[in-house]
């Protein structure tokens, strides 16, 4: 079968390898869509020791069910979208039902082969059906929607009525989006790019700008509640703290650099929150789905669509984006 392979540092390549077969309690998965997801991108640039070549990336995908191993009670043919995390489903964190959390959790991409090939093995605790309707590359967002799912699941108690979005990229965008859905009320997005700040007001933005931006005087009075940090470098992790109103609470998703340096008075003295967010559980994947079944999320009109023999050069580009480069997803036709 065909598939990229993350060779070496800074190196992809196009490759036949063996077919791979499901073991025990795994099925085998004809892979139609997979997206490239920032974090790839930002491991190939900096040599991530998370992602270690050789490996075959992609946690983000759906597919048709192609074999079943034994103990899968699972059926061919059936359409499928994958959690990209596996868990243990005996560790503490998994039995109080933060099965993301898990402390023996694997990664397709990561820990096993990913899904940028024709085939995958997935164990299949990880899966949920996919709607009829909803496109494989619609589907294979899911799981970065998931995330912000999952953001908007750790401020349900806030409910907040005017937020801040730190970066236009797509766990940002989908941010956006789940936070109007959920809550309403008015949401920012700060970027660098004017490309990707128009993309954040067509996808229902109240205010985009740049950091430099007169968002406080936009916001008024009722200052901050919230602020997501969706890209995770020390400007945006200083700024998503210090713009924030007394008791307000952050939430940092960005994976940018881990090591950053503020003052922790911030924190401490008008008693603001920080909270991290990892991934999704199964649940908010499925209600991810949900959402891009019934429209209520724009998953389509902003993704490139890369064929999987143009893959090497689709990841390249997103690597290294342009102005309309936002979101690739990787199609096997």
């Amino acid at each position: 079968m065909k598939a990229l392979v993350y060779s070496d540092w800074e190196t992809l390549e196009m490759r036949e390898i063996a077919m791979p077969e499901p073991g025990s309690g795994e099925v085998r998965v004809k892979v139609e869509a997979a997206g490239i997801c920032g974090s790839e991108l930002e491991a190939f640039r900096k040599h991530s020791p998370r992602r270690k070549p050789p490996l075959i990336l992609g946690h983000e995908f759906t597919g048709i069910i192609d074999a079943v191993g034994p103990d899968a009670n699972r059926t061919v043919g059936e359409a499928i979208v994958s959690n990209a995390i596996i868990s243990c489903g005996t560790c503490p964190a998994c039995k109080r039902g933060m099965a993301h959390l898990c402390v023996n959790r694997q990664l397709f991409g990561m820990h096993r082969p990913g899904a940028f090939a024709e085939y995958l093995t997935v164990p299949v605790s990880t899966l949920i059906p996919r709607p009829a309707g909803v496109s494989p590359a619609e589907a294979a967002m899911a799981e970065p929607l998931g995330n912000a799912v999952h953001i908007t699941g750790l401020l349900k108690d806030v409910k907040p009525q005017t937020s801040v979005v730190f970066g236009a990229g797509p766990i940002g965008l989908f941010t956006l989006q789940a936070i109007k859905h959920v809550f309403g009320g008015r949401v920012a997005v700060v970027d660098l790019s004017e490309s990707r700040l128009e993309l954040a007001t067509k996808l229902g933005a109240d205010f985009v700008g740049g950091p430099d931006s007169n968002i406080q005087e936009w916001v008024g009075e009722t200052g901050i509640e919230v602020t997501i940090d969706a890209v995770g470098a020390e400007e945006t992790k200083t700024a998503s703290i210090t713009w924030l109103r007394p008791g307000g609470t952050a939430v940092w998703i960005g994976l940018h650099e881990n090591t950053s340096d503020f003052n922790a008075y911030d924190i401490i003295l008008p008693e603001k929150k920080l909270l991290g967010s990892y991934a999704c559980t199964q649940q908010e994947l499925g209600l991810a789905l949900n959402w891009i079944a019934e429209g209520k999320i724009d998953a389509k009109s902003w993704t490139s669509v890369i064929p999987l023999d143009q893959a090497k050069e689709g990841f390249e580009t997103m690597v290294r984006p342009g102005p309309g480069d936002v979101k690739g997803v990787i199609v096997n036709r």
